[in-house]
């Protein structure tokens, strides 16, 4: 597994260029408005997509067929993808609340609180992202893949609106209040044990269906 990282490493080194650009364009929100909660935003899911950008680089000229010949397992190619995947996003999250924690010393609004918050909320979506868009990657390719990314993302937008609207009935108030006076009451490290526990869960079981899927594909 250690040699397909340092490829998929060494893939995105080749778009460095790019990656410069990425940075440039997160840099300028913060240099103008001082929005740095932008750049743990926006950068470390362009990061996540370079991740995703690897499995179709290895469909290139049947690429992946010969990495099968090596001494990788289809196993250890899902695990690699989740790890990368993982590393990178999460690493350059990281980063970017550093980056950010350093920047709001000078800043007279900032709260370290809201910030790191901010940060475990984007960590979670990262784990929620790549959970399901890699098995999505790994089952249909490239072309295909996009579009299901894209009704995936629909839906999600489709199940949000339908949320905004059940919270606006009247009807429903009563019973949407009490479950937010529930939720209130839980301590701040009862949501991050659950936000673990549940992105764990979820990675669990997005890797068991990308080891399925791998085990099940023909090159």
């Amino acid at each position: 597994m250690r040699g397909l990282l340092l490829k998929d490493l060494a893939l995105m080194k080749g778009q460095k260029k790019f990656l410069l650009l990425v940075i440039l364009i997160a840099a300028v929100p913060v240099l103008t408005s001082g929005n740095i909660g932008f750049l743990t935003t926006y950068l470390p899911f362009v990061i996540c997509f370079f991740t995703i950008s690897t499995v179709s680089y290895d469909e290139i000229d049947n690429s992946i067929s010969f990495l099968m010949t090596l001494p990788v397992s289809r196993k250890d190619y899902a695990k690699e993808k989740y790890v990368c995947g993982l590393l990178l996003g999460l690493g350059t999250l990281v980063l970017c609340q550093l980056l950010g924690l350093a920047a709001g010393f000078f800043m007279s609004d900032f709260i370290a609180e809201v910030y790191f918050l901010q940060g475990a909320a984007i960590a979670g979506v990262i784990v929620l992202f790549l959970s399901v868009i890699l098995p999505i990657q790994l089952k249909f390719g490239t072309e295909k893949g996009r579009i299901f990314t894209f009704v995936v993302f629909i839906a999600i937008m489709g199940l949000a609106v339908l949320v905004s609207r059940l919270t606006g009935l009247s009807v429903d108030s009563k019973i949407i209040k009490s479950i937010l006076g529930i939720l209130a009451q839980i301590p701040l490290w009862g949501y991050i044990l659950g936000g673990v526990l549940v992105s764990l869960l979820l990675l669990g079981i997005s890797y068991g269906i990308s080891v399925k899927i791998m085990e099940k594909k023909e090159f």
